[in-house]
């Protein structure tokens, strides 16, 4: 799912950041993975749209933090 560009923004900057700490700098294909949120699931695309996935990981999300 693509990310708003505010997110996509954050994304870039944080991986800029973290890149950084090893002295590095994110590729430019590393940089437009940035602009998508990537979930992996087992379960079929019949049972669960994309969208119910995101919001049922973003549920679990919160109650991990």
């Amino acid at each position: 799912v693509k990310r708003s560009n505010i997110a996509t923004k954050l994304a870039q900057k944080k991986m800029r950041v973290d890149f950084g700490r090893d002295g590095r700098t994110p590729s430019k294909q590393n940089l437009q993975i940035a602009r998508y949120v990537f979930l992996f699931t087992t379960i079929p695309s019949s049972i669960l749209a994309a969208p119910e996935v995101l919001e049922l990981y973003r549920a679990r999300w919160q109650i991990e933090t």
